[in-house]
Parts: structure tokens; C-alpha cells; sequence
């Protein structure tokens, strides 16, 4: 397996935007070849987000950050200012 996290400083006022825009995002890279799980939080009051993809393997990772799917959702960080973090690690433990 292997894990994206993205970390994302977000403006008060495009939080909302933010949630509505990954309403609709997310789904599509669920549907990515690869991907197991999402989980994405916001701490309340703390202006920052997390999202977190398992994948299968690393090349279903690459293969999304490679693709024009990608490119949505930095469009979308840019055009709003959002500050992100993307990492990406192999699972080297899983219960």
C-alpha cells in the first residue's frame, strides 16, 4: 500500500467552497485505479484540512498524480490561494 496526505492551510472564507468543491472531487479520485480509501477532516477553528488516499501500490499513485485529475484540484488551490501539502509514503505497517 502506499499513502498520499495533503495538508491545507484554507481562508475562512473559502472553506466552504473548499468542502463543496471536494464533494465533488473526491468521488472522482475514488474512482481512480488504485484507490482503497479517503479520508479527509477539517479541525474546526484551526483553518487547516487533511485529506489522505490509500492506494494499492505506488504506481496507482503516480498514475493520479500524473493525471489532469490532479491538475482540478491545484487549479482550484491556486485560484483560491490555498496553501497545500502533498506527501506521499509506502505503507510499511498495516493492521
Amino acid at each position: 500500500m502506499y499513502i498520499s496526505i495533503t495538508t491545507s492551510r484554507v481562508n475562512g472564507k473559502d472553506e466552504v467552497e473548499l468542502e463543496k468543491f471536494l464533494a465533488d472531487f473526491l468521488p472522482k479520485v475514488k474512482e481512480q485505479p488504485g484507490a482503497e480509501a479517503i479520508y479527509h477532516y477539517a479541525r474546526p477553528g484551526k483553518s487547516d484540512e487533511c485529506t489522505v488516499v490509500i492506494w494499492r501500490d505506488e504506481e496507482s499513485f503516480t498514475a493520479y498524480n500524473e493525471s489532469e485529475l490532479v491538475m482540478e484540484v491545484v487549479t482550484f488551490e491556486l485560484n483560491h490561494g490555498i496553501k497545500s501539502v502533498r506527501e506521499a509514503y509506502p505503507t510499511l505497517f498495516s493492521i
